[in-house]
């Protein structure tokens, strides 16, 4: 049976330029983290009191859900 459980990611367009391509979040090994709530990516930047709306408009951060592999 297949996974269907939600992750979601942090991402940024590189050097705040929405025309440059997304980068994402990564841990020591360049591997792509994946957070079980928006609660914990929000903790990891330190915005838990903020909105995902007020972290995108004042930082550029996005957290959004994975793609499923």
């Amino acid at each position: 049976m297949k996974d269907i459980s939600r992750h979601y990611v942090i991402s940024r367009h590189i050097n705040g330029i929405v025309l440059n391509p997304l980068e994402f979040v990564l841990d020591e090994n360049n591997e792509l983290i994946k957070f079980d709530t928006v609660k914990k990516a929000k903790e990891l930047l330190g915005l838990a009191e903020l909105s995902v709306e007020e972290i995108e408009e004042k930082y550029g951060w996005y957290i959004t859900l994975a793609e499923q592999d």
